[in-house]
């Protein structure tokens, strides 16, 4: 059986895709200092498609979505 979450440094098995995760986020109403911008969250995992790959990363560079829409994180 599955967790619903599973904490930062714990992995799930292979295939396995718990239904919350941890992210960092910036919401709209949080805009302006980047320490005080960026919170820690549990959100729901989004959904993939066939065609896409949900992976973790601990200091990304950048993402791009199948969309091609892109965001750039500060690398620090």
């Amino acid at each position: 059986m599955s967790k619903q979450l599973y904490e930062l440094g714990e992995r799930p098995p292979l295939g396995e895709v718990p239904e919350k995760m941890h992210a960092w986020l910036v919401r709209a109403d949080r805009f302006g200092k980047p320490t005080e911008a960026f919170q820690k969250e549990v959100v729901n995992t989004p959904t993939i498609g066939d065609d896409e790959v949900l992976g973790t990363s601990w200091r990304p560079a950048s993402t791009t979505t199948t969309s091609g829409r892109q965001w750039a994180f500060p690398s620090t």
